[in-house]
């Protein structure tokens, strides 16, 4: 299912792995507030599986940049089994270990994710 509203994309993204995207807002301009209670670009992951899986070491980006997601706070990057995720692409790493260096082109681009362990966890493109 597709559904796309200002560039919301609700995507079962095929994967071999525990974590797929779930959602793509590439043109935020007034729906969801970070925690800095900024209107950013974001996706929201899933995790498909039962156990926790904590994303902290992966590495989230657009293809051109991005960040690792650094350790040192489970209690915000790890994902409940069955739970959702909020990862800003808003070019504010400082702003906390969820925002990410890249922003979302809402013309459309590559969103990548790699594990620690150097796995490619998933690599789309959207319109």
């Amino acid at each position: 299912m597709i559904r796309i509203i200002q560039f919301i994309l609700l995507l079962p993204i095929l994967s071999i792995s525990q974590i797929q995207i779930n959602e793509i807002f590439a043109d935020n301009g007034s729906c969801c507030l970070d925690d800095s209670l900024e209107t950013e670009d974001f996706i929201e992951i899933i995790n498909m599986s039962q156990a926790p899986i904590d994303v902290a070491g992966y590495f989230f980006g657009d293809g051109n940049s991005g960040s690792i997601i650094p350790n040192g706070f489970p209690e915000l990057t790890t994902i409940n089994g069955g739970g959702l995720l909020l990862l800003w692409f808003d070019e504010d790493p400082e702003q906390g270990p969820l925002h990410i260096d890249a922003k979302l082109s809402s013309g459309g681009e590559i969103i990548i994710a790699v594990s620690e362990q150097g796995d490619t966890i998933f690599n789309i493109s959207y319109p």
